[in-house]
């Protein structure tokens, strides 16, 4: 993919800079995070990732339209970030607590 996207960038622009991309961190781990992967890695989906995309460009083209500073729209993304990672960690306690309560239930029924 990278390959791809490089060529598709050298083609558009005319040529090819070993810094392009560079700034675009943060867009990529808010991307992923957003789209539904865990932080601790291991789960997901590629089309949540796709629609996180989607929502972090409307983010950014809406608050280049309302005429925000873009250095703004970096604040919005951290702040996306930290929601997000806080609801997935949220999310990933309620289900060790579940699965450890489940493990309960079945061994106290075993004979």
């Amino acid at each position: 993919m990278v390959g791809i996207s490089a060529i598709l960038a050298a083609s558009r622009f005319g040529t090819g800079a070993p810094t392009f991309g560079a700034g675009f961190e943060l867009d990529v781990i808010a991307a992923v995070i957003l789209g539904g992967v865990a932080f601790t890695g291991g789960e997901g989906s590629v089309i949540g990732v796709v629609l996180a995309v989607i929502l972090l460009g409307i983010i950014n083209s809406g608050l280049i339209l309302t005429g925000i500073d873009p250095h703004y729209a970096q604040v919005v993304k951290g702040a996306a970030l930290v929601i997000a990672v806080t609801l997935d960690q949220l999310t990933q306690e309620q289900q060790k607590r579940h699965r450890k309560k489940i493990a309960f239930q079945e061994r106290s029924l075993a004979p």
